[in-house]
C-alpha cells in the first residue's frame, strides 16, 4: 500500500496544468480580507465567532477575526472567499447538495462547469471547531491571476460548525448583512496533512505547490502580511513566489520547519511547525519560561495563540492579576483597560544557522474585544490572545498538546513560507508596534535556495510517529506532542489530527 502512494500523487501533479498570468517576474502578490463575525459573547456559539478566514486576492480584516481570499473555480468562473490556512493543506467549498443550514453561502454547481471532473476520493477534514465531508474533484482554480488546470480540490456536501460560526448571537441582522462570511477554505500546508493523505489515495499537490512545479512562481515561497487586527477591510496582503519589501522592515531572519513525520532513513513535513525555545514578558511584572525543544504550529487560520497553561498563566498574571477563566470557552477574560499596558511577549526561536529569532507582540494587541467593538478602549468585555490547550481545566497540566501561534501573534510578523528550503522567514511587520529580531547566523537573503521542486510524500505517514508521535514525555520542558486537540480551538486549525494521534497510540 506504500508504494501505491508516490505513484498517486505523481499522476496528480502530471495532471495539473498552468496558465501564466501576465507578468514577467512571475511573482503574485494580492490583498487579504480581513472579516470580523459580530460581537464575541462568552458562550460557545459566539465564541466560535473568532475563527479566522481568508478573503480575497487580498486579506480582507475587520477586527481580527478572519483573513480571507478570493479563489475562481471552473468554466466560466464560479468565485467564492475562503479562509486563508496555513495549519491545513486543502482547498475545499461546499457544493450545492450541502443544505443551506450548513452552507449558508456561494456553493458550486459542477453542472455548470465544463472543466469539473468528479474523483471517487473521499474527502474528510476535522478542525478545532468543526468537520466538512465530500469528494475530490479536479477544476481549473484561479488564485490572483494564476490559474491551474486540473487542481484537486474538495466539494463538500455536509460541514458542521464551520461555515456558519457566529450566525447564532449575532447582534442584528444589519450587523450580519454587512459582515464578509466564508464559503470555504484554502489550505497551504505540504501535501503530506491533506486530508486524503491519510487514505490509500495519497497526498497531492496544493494550490501553492502546482504553481511552483509550473513555474507560474519561480520561487517556493510565498509570504503573509496580516497587518495590525484593528486595521479593517483590505488591510492585509499575501504574496505568491516572493516578498514585498513594503510590508516588513530590517532583515527576514529564518527559523527550520520541523519533519511531522519521520520514517526509516527520510523526514517528511507536513505542518509549518518550528522549535521555540522560550517566552518571556517584558514590562508588569513578567517573566520568562524556557523549553527543550517545544515545537509550535504557524497557524493563519487560528485567532487565537495556544500554549501550555504554565505559560498562559504566567502572560496572565502579568496583564491583569483579576483576569477570570471562563472554562466554557476556554479563554481569559482580561480587563479592556490592559491594551493600554506598556509591555511585549516575546517568543524566542533558534535560527537556522544558528543564534535566535524572535518575534515580540504588543499587550496591546493580544487584548481582543468580545463584543464586536473595533477596540478594546470602546469594548465592555476583551479577552486575552494567549489561551491553553489541552485540558479546559486550568488545574490540569497541558504540556503535552499541541501548541498552535495565531493570528494574535502573527500579525507582529511579515512571514515568508519557504516550502523548498522547509523554513520560515520572519521580519517586523510595518504599521504593527510589533517586532522581530535575530542573532548572528539567523539571517539570510531572502527567497529559496533551493532550485529542484520539493518533493511529496515517500511513504504512508502512519508507518512512522513524528513530532506528533509519543516519543516525548509529559513533562513541560520537553517536546510537545498531540493527545488531542482542544474542542475550544478557533478558527480552521489542524486536519485530522485525532486520527494521527488515535494511530500512534
Amino acid at each position: 500500500m506504500k508504494l501505491l502512494l508516490p505513484l498517486v500523487v505523481v499522476a496528480a501533479t502530471a495532471q495539473a496544468a498552468v496558465i501564466l498570468p501576465p507578468s514577467d517576474d512571475r511573482v503574485l502578490k494580492f490583498s487579504l480580507e480581513k472579516r470580523g463575525s459580530g460581537p464575541l459573547h462568552m458562550s460557545r456559539s459566539a465564541a466560535q465567532a473568532l475563527g479566522k478566514r481568508a478573503d480575497s486576492a487580498s486579506l480582507f480584516n475587520d477586527y481580527g477575526s478572519a483573513y480571507l481570499v478570493n479563489v475562481t473555480i471552473g468554466t466560466p468562473g464560479q468565485t467564492f472567499q475562503v479562509a486563508l490556512d496555513t495549519g491545513s493543506a486543502d482547498l475545499w467549498i461546499p457544493g450545492t447538495a450541502c443544505p443551506t443550514t450548513q452552507c449558508p453561502y456561494a456553493r458550486f454547481d459542477s453542472t455548470k462547469s465544463s472543466t469539473f471532473k468528479n474523483t471517487t476520493i473521499a474527502f474528510q477534514i476535522q478542525y478545532g471547531t468543526g468537520s466538512a465531508l465530500g469528494t475530490y474533484a479536479t477544476d481549473t482554480v484561479q488564485v490572483a491571476g494564476a490559474t491551474v488546470q486540473n487542481q484537486q480540490f474538495a466539494v463538500t456536501y455536509q460541514t458542521d460548525g464551520i461555515l456558519t460560526q457566529g450566525l447564532s448571537g449575532s447582534p442584528s441582522s444589519s450587523q450580519q448583512s454587512s459582515q464578509v462570511n466564508p464559503d470555504g477554505i484554502l489550505g497551504f500546508g505540504y501535501p503530506g496533512i491533506t486530508a486524503s493523505a491519510q487514505t490509500t489515495a495519497g497526498p497531492y499537490n496544493p494550490f501553492v505547490f502546482n504553481l511552483y512545479q509550473s513555474k507560474v512562481i519561480t520561487q517556493t515561497i510565498f509570504a503573509v502580511f496580516l497587518n495590525n487586527q484593528y486595521v479593517t477591510g483590505n488591510s492585509g496582503e499575501i504574496t505568491l513566489g516572493g516578498t514585498d519589501s513594503s510590508k516588513y522592515t530590517g532583515n527576514i531572519n529564518y527559523v527550520t520547519v520541523q519533519p511531522t513525520f519521520q520514517s526509516t532513513g527520510s523526514s517528511q513535513y507536513g505542518y509549518w511547525a518550528v522549535t521555540l525555545n522560550s517566552v518571556s514578558m517584558s514590562g508588569n511584572g513578567g517573566g520568562a519560561i524556557t523549553f527543550n525543544s517545544q515545537d509550535i504550529i504557524f497557524d493563519t487560520g487560528t485567532t487565537l495563540t495556544y500554549m501550555s497553561q504554565q505559560v498562559v498563566q504566567m502572560l496572565v498574571n502579568a496583564v491583569d492579576s483579576s483576569a477570570q477563566f471562563d472554562s466554557q470557552n476556554q479563554v481569559y477574560v482580561v480587563s479592556c483597560s490592559a491594551a493600554s499596558s506598556s509591555g511585549n511577549v516575546t517568543f524566542t526561536f533558534p535560527g537556522q544557522n544558528g543564534g535566535t529569532v524572535t518575534i515580540s507582540t504588543p499587550i496591546s494587541q493580544l487584548v481582543i474585544p468580545a463584543d464586536g467593538a473595533p477596540s478594546p478602549q470602546q469594548s465592555q468585555q476583551c479577552i486575552f490572545g494567549v489561551a491553553p490547550t489541552g485540558s479546559a481545566d486550568p488545574t490540569q497540566n497541558s504540556a503535552n498538546s499541541i501548541w498552535l501561534l495565531g493570528d494574535s501573534v502573527l500579525r507582529s510578523a511579515y512571514l515568508v513560507f519557504d516550502f523548498g528550503a522547509n523554513r520560515i522567514g520572519i521580519a517586523s511587520a510595518s504599521g504593527v508596534n510589533g517586532s522581530t529580531g535575530g542573532t548572528p547566523g539567523s539571517s539570510s537573503p531572502g527567497g529559496s535556495t533551493t532550485s529542484a521542486a520539493p518533493t511529496l510524500f515517500a511513504s504512508n505517514p502512519f508507518s512512522a510517529s513524528g513530532i506528533f508521535g509519543p516519543s516525548a514525555t509529559g513533562n513541560p520542558s520537553s517536546r510537545g506532542v498531540l493527545l488531542g486537540i482542544n474542542a475550544g480551538l478557533l478558527g480552521a486549525a489542524l486536519i485530522m489530527v485525532q486520527m494521527f494521534f488515535g494511530y500512534f497510540m
